[in-house]
């Protein structure tokens, strides 16, 4: 899943606002947390990192459940 449009911008603008701009890492952590609040807030979601967005593994108790229970390499589990 790519980063949707408002995720960047939310992004920008908490930069714009604090007058400093992220590292790499800072703005791939940020865009990921916004990405799932978007989408999942309230759930829990596991997830890994791809090049331009994430991959959803799971979204809800149980899914993301065998994540935490079975930790996979890159994978991490959120409530956003």
């Amino acid at each position: 899943m790519a980063f949707p449009e408002r995720a960047v911008e939310a992004v920008e603008y908490l930069q714009q606002k604090t007058g400093r701009r992220y590292t790499a890492e800072q703005r791939q952590q940020s865009l990921e947390l916004h990405t799932l609040s978007y989408f999942y807030e309230g759930y829990p979601v596991a997830y890994r990192s791809v090049d331009g967005g994430i991959e959803v593994l799971a979204v809800g108790f149980e899914g993301a459940a065998r994540f935490e229970r079975c930790p996979e390499d890159g994978v991490k589990v959120v409530q956003p």
